[in-house]
């Protein structure tokens, strides 16, 4: 089983304070087959990635598709809250981001220093993006 590299994993905990956080990805029914464990070796998989096509998907599947992201948190008396993000394709999501981020940069407002999206731009800054609605229920 492979570890999930997730910039957020590793950001959540300076935004946060929280020490204890576990990610979990869901992965397509296939992700064990005998094909993707011969991708792990070098070469097949240099073979792939040469005829993956660059850029991520085309615009119209971008356009057809969506992301969701669910997280829970439990505190330390074992109160539970859960929400959920549900956006646009994760590449039109990330330009988004990505713009804005560094319209607001430009800007000023923001503290010298080193920043997590979080401290940066606040923790709802995700809820200005295009398309991204956050659900949490009460």
């Amino acid at each position: 089983m492979g570890a999930t590299r997730w910039g957020d994993l590793v950001t959540a905990h300076h935004s946060t304070g929280i020490g204890d956080i576990t990610v979990y990805m869901r992965l397509p029914r296939n992700a064990g087959s005998p094909l993707v464990r011969l991708l792990k070796f070098g070469p097949l998989r240099a073979v792939a990635r040469a005829l993956v096509p660059a850029g991520g998907p085309s615009t119209t599947r971008r356009a057809a598709t969506g992301c969701e992201v669910w997280g829970e948190v439990t505190d330390g008396a074992g109160n539970t809250m859960t929400a959920t993000l549900t956006g646009p394709n994760a590449y039109a999501l990330t330009a988004d981001a990505s713009l804005r981020a560094v319209q607001r940069v430009l800007a000023g407002g923001i503290a010298p220093g080193t920043h997590t999206p979080a401290t940066a731009l606040g923790a709802d800054f995700v809820r200005t993006l295009d398309g991204v609605t956050v659900t949490a229920p009460q």
